[in-house]
């Protein structure tokens, strides 16, 4: 049904909305003509076969759209089975299509006092899947957003602003600090901010920092996607997202971004699902790294994964992370596991002081992150819950630097009022740091929002699909307090939440006896 069309009777870009299982309520920018009955569209301006048509001769009307109050163009044209909801540029150029659209529906009604559609509508050739930021790349230009204001002197607050006022490179005004930005409007309009879960991961060093915002389905997927197209992600990962996204259909859903003082910048999505292995591999491009990934997981027992994520870069390769929970009674054994992957996709061994601290540690209950790409694996690394604060000298010394160094992360800690949930030894392959990470081996810290003030069991409904962020004493606990109640999508009676909440802080009293 692809068709190679010449000029239009009238040409321009319209915002199109989507009919995805998932996402639904998502808008692409096409570029239309309207040539004789038929609106064709099309992924850019200057391609010449077009995706899709509306048969105008099947319509039974154009109008504007007031039903949504954002301030945009919106207008629709009524066909059998679909109201097709699309945005204009403008006011002026609503009033052209509709004219244009009318005129076609309704060839004998009278001229009316609308002008008449030039050929070819104004604007700019922009094809949106090629400008998204990848590393030093400069980000799609809009109205900077205001900065917070700075928090009362003494209060704790987990905001993006709060982090951005203590990362030194994120106060420069460049390309980074203004990708900060435009998440961090994403993120504060959010709906109930308050019951979404904020995390933060900072290297040790201070020079690398990602931020992960996860709430529920309902009210976060369409800002996430939002945010997404702004900064012009390839649609081919928009339609994968859609596709795992229906896939897995998550009750949560989280989108993150890294930053870093290179001018490192990414973002991508994030689901705190456990899936199935053979449900994971539809989130990883299909390579021979993949199938070793699938045989490493098989000949560990492996059947379930933690979480999913994706990287949205313009460019490949693009990385999906899986997240896992280590098998073994003891954090020696977790740690042998740990070290086979390591061995297996290629990383060199960890450092003989971190492997003797490791199996030294008494909460055994490790996680191991993998990243991959169709080129080979990225990164891999080993999470260690509840760091003690007396060893985060320590951790420093493991990372290469000065102890010193340390009174930046606890003058973060104490602004956002948490301390870190993880800590994190990383290793990154060399050539996949692309001058803007930090390659070879790594410490970073985890700081959770929900740690504070248990917050995340506001989440109610979504309160089974976060157990992965307890060891697994916790959640069984906690499993056993929500009784029927465990399955996901299931809402949560507040009596069985304050008897949850009365766990976790037990939990947290016990895990930290000071």
């Amino acid at each position: 049904w692809r068709r190679s069309l010449g000029m239009g009777d009238v040409e321009g870009f319209l915002l199109k909305q989507g009919v995805g299982p998932l996402l639904g309520k998502r808008y692409k920018r096409r570029w239309f003509k309207l040539i004789g009955t038929q609106m064709h569209y099309y992924k850019a301006r200057l391609d010449t076969d077009s995706i899709g048509y509306i048969d105008l001769t099947t319509a039974s009307g154009v109008q504007k759209n007031d039903d949504y109050n954002d301030g945009k163009e919106h207008f629709q044209i009524d066909t059998p089975g679909r109201a097709w909801q699309l945005i204009a540029e403008n006011a002026e150029d609503v009033q052209r299509w509709m004219y244009a659209i009318n005129n076609v529906i309704n060839p004998n009604r009278k001229e009316s006092g609308i002008p008449r559609v030039p050929s070819v509508m104004s604007g700019p050739i922009v094809d949106a899947a090629k400008t998204i930021p990848q590393q030093s790349s400069p980000v799609v230009q809009r109205p900077k957003p205001p900065v917070a204001a700075p928090a009362p002197a003494g209060a704790a607050s987990f905001t993006l602003a709060t982090v951005q006022r203590h990362a030194e490179f994120l106060q420069q005004q460049n390309q980074v600090s203004e990708f900060w930005q435009m998440y961090s409007q994403s993120v504060n309009e959010l709906p109930n901010s308050k019951e979404n879960d904020y995390q933060c991961i900072i290297a040790a060093d201070m020079e690398k920092i990602t931020w992960r915002t996860l709430g529920q389905q309902s009210r976060c997927i369409q800002p996430m996607v939002d945010f997404f197209w702004s900064v012009g992600a390839p649609e081919l990962e928009l339609d994968r997202l859609n596709s795992v996204g229906t896939l897995i259909n998550p009750s949560v859903v989280g989108y993150w971004i890294t930053v870093s003082s290179k001018l490192g910048i990414d973002g991508g999505w994030y689901f705190p699902a456990q899936v199935g292995t053979e449900v994971m591999e539809a989130s990883v491009d299909e390579s021979k790294y993949r199938d070793t990934l699938c045989a490493w997981l098989a000949e560990h027992g492996i059947r379930i994964v933690q979480t999913v994520s994706r990287d949205m870069g313009a460019q490949p390769p693009r990385q999906s992370e899986i997240s896992i929970d280590l098998p073994g009674a003891t954090c020696a054994e977790q740690l042998a596991v740990a070290e086979s992957a390591f061995e297996t996709f290629g990383f060199p061994a960890l450092p003989v002081d971190v492997v003797e601290y490791i199996k030294a540690y008494r909460n055994n209950h490790l996680k191991l992150f993998i990243n991959v790409t169709f080129e080979g694996f990225v990164k891999t690394s080993i999470l260690l819950p509840y760091p003690p604060a007396k060893d985060l000298g320590r951790f420093y010394q493991l990372a290469g630097l000065h102890e010193s160094r340390q009174s930046s992360l606890k003058t973060l800690e104490a602004a956002v009022g948490v301390t870190p949930t993880y800590v994190e030894f990383i290793y990154l392959k060399e050539g996949f740091g692309y001058g803007v990470y930090k390659e070879g081996f790594d410490v970073a810290f985890h700081l959770h929002s929900n740690v504070a003030d248990n917050g995340w069991l506001k989440l109610g409904c979504v309160l089974p699909e976060y157990l992965h962020l307890l060891p697994q004493t916790v959640r069984s606990e906690v499993d056993a307090v929500l009784g029927d109640h465990a399955q996901p999508g299931s809402a949560v009676p507040p009596d069985v939440l304050e008897k949850c909440t009365e766990v976790l802080l037990e939990h947290q009293r016990r895990a930290h006896p000071q």
